[in-house]
């Protein structure tokens, strides 16, 4: 990504992400003695196993946002851990740094059923978008600043056949009594062929899609005029995206915790332009109880 792009990424960064940024970089700047207590906790087992509702937003033009039962659960056990659709295990677990391998279950789809009626021409001969198995390492470093966590996922699945990656940093705000918030800055990375999958649109599908337009009498047989009309392709390189969440917990009691969190993914680069996007950021909202053994 050159200069001009990592500069156009974050002057379009929207006010209510450029605010929640401001906490995050204020929290790290704070006192070190919350993230010592922080960093002592990881130590130590963990087991919360609970259920809740995930509601987040879609990036295509005419589909709806989703709400679905997901997971709360957060397990730490011995060199194993589970988080969410993520699993895996620590090969090298030091006090400061840990080295794991993961698999991991992809957020994003593309569900022809869900597009509304005004957007069907659209996607006239696109393919279904499917998610994606992934494996790959995750790296924790717990640094007095914060905890920086990368990751780098590659799909297996035969969906996009690419990568993605992420860097991540961390903080825990203090003197929150019951309650314990987790701010997180993160920068994802995604590559062409995971972009191009999901986000682009062959010549195959318009091909595809003009014999469609054609056979039901909305446009002339000719691909200038699908292009010009209804979409043209689109091939999208790699991209970076900007993003904030935030981790939530209160105890009711020493083992019973509400659990929540919610996130938001600002697009950038070519994905942005896509012309199947609709949406340029993704939020993501999770709360559930969890029992924590």
């Amino acid at each position: 990504m050159n200069i001009n792009s990592n500069l156009t990424m974050v002057k379009h960064i929207p006010v209510k992400l450029r605010l929640v940024l401001a906490i995050v970089i204020g929290c790290i700047l704070t006192t070190g003695s919350a993230f010592a207590d922080y960093e002592q906790a990881t130590n130590k087992d963990i087991v919360s196993v609970g259920a809740g509702i995930k509601v987040y937003s879609a990036p295509y033009s005419g589909q709806n946002g989703y709400t679905e039962p997901f997971p709360t659960i957060e397990i730490e056990l011995n060199r194993f851990f589970v988080k969410g659709l993520m699993a895996g295990y620590r090969f090298y677990d030091h006090k400061r740094v840990s080295l794991g391998v993961a698999a991991n279950y992809g957020r994003e789809f593309l569900d022809l059923n869900d597009i509304n009626d005004k957007n069907q021409k659209l996607y006239y001969g696109i393919e279904e978008r499917d998610a994606a198995v992934e494996i790959g390492f995750v790296g924790r470093f717990y640094s007095r600043v914060g905890l920086v966590e990368g990751t780098f996922f590659k799909d297996i699945s035969d969906a996009h056949d690419g990568t993605r990656s992420s860097l991540k940093i961390s903080r825990p705000i203090p003197d929150t009594g019951n309650w314990t918030l987790v701010p997180s800055f993160y920068v994802n990375y995604y590559s062409e062929k995971f972009n191009n999958y999901y986000y682009g649109v062959s010549d195959a599908e318009n091909t595809a899609g003009l014999a469609i337009a054609v056979l039901k009498n909305e446009i002339v047989d000719d691909p200038l005029v699908f292009s010009k009309q209804i979409r043209s392709t689109y091939e999208p390189g790699n991209s970076g995206h900007v993003g904030f969440d935030l981790d939530i917990k209160y105890a009711f009691t020493e083992n019973v915790r509400l659990v929540a969190n919610i996130a938001i993914e600002k697009f950038a680069g070519e994905v942005e332009t896509s012309p199947l996007t609709e949406d340029k950021e993704l939020i993501t909202t999770v709360i559930g109880l969890a029992y924590e053994f």
